[in-house]
């Protein structure tokens, strides 16, 4: 695991307690019980890797560990962007390196009640079939029902679905009460509220910067708040 915030810490604790043998590389000195920390180069040798990190890092990361990276090595993108970054690594990396983006469509927020059933995307950038099979028998054993697609298709799915929630969130965070006299619909807006600002705001800022579907769906939630004030307006 390459990359050790919110969700890699949560990624690497759960292939430990699932039996696997993780070791975690990242700039700070994160403890995660018992997920041996070491260099990233180090990390960058063994037979899986996962990059856990914001997208923007992802270009350096990729130049830093390419000559460390061994044939035959699965390298798993978990961003929630997966388009670009796909791009990225076919360009810096040799064919001998299988490439894979896997995005999980939930987190340490939404985990709570265990990760049977939970879903996640799987895209395929450069694998081989039956590989990319064992790979979602790993999936299966974890509890994870993994739904295949390309990148393209992803991220306008996250386009729609992700970014609209985090984008919203944080807009209404400081209007929607966390508790206190609330309707039903408020107390699920304000638990929408809660999981979008848990994440770190590079989350959407990366979602807007790195995923070019997101530029159509910004302009078009300013546009359809911009006529339903007028449609209030009007109705006065």
């Amino acid at each position: 695991m390459i990359g050790a915030g919110r969700f890699g810490r949560f990624v690497a604790q759960t292939l430990h307690e699932k039996g696997y043998e993780v070791v975690v590389a990242d700039r700070r000195r994160v403890r995660i019980r018992g997920v041996r920390r070491v260099p990233t180069r180090e990390a960058a040798r063994t037979p899986i890797v996962l990059l856990a990190l914001p997208v923007r890092e992802i270009p350096p990361l990729l130049r830093q560990i390419a000559p460390s990276l061994r044939a035959g090595t699965l390298l798993v993108n978990l961003a929630a962007v997966q388009e670009l970054p796909a791009r990225w690594m076919r360009e810096a990396l040799p064919a001998s390196i299988d490439l894979v983006g896997l995005h999980a469509l939930f987190g340490p927020s939404s985990a709570h009640g265990g990760r049977q059933g939970r879903r996640a995307v799987l895209c395929a950038v450069r694998i081989a079939p039956a590989r990319l099979r064992r790979v979602r028998s790993a999936l299966r054993v974890l509890g994870i029902r993994a739904t295949n697609a390309t990148c393209t298709e992803h991220d306008r799915a996250m386009a729609r679905t992700l970014f609209v929630t985090q984008l919203v969130g944080r807009a209404l965070a400081p209007i929607v009460p966390r508790s206190g006299i609330m309707t039903a619909n408020a107390e699920s807006l304000a638990r929408l509220i809660a999981a979008s600002t848990a994440d770190p705001f590079v989350l959407l800022a990366d979602l807007y910067r790195f995923n070019r579907h997101t530029h159509a769906v910004a302009r078009r939630i300013v546009s359809r708040v911009k006529g339903e004030h007028a449609r209030m307006r009007r109705a006065r």
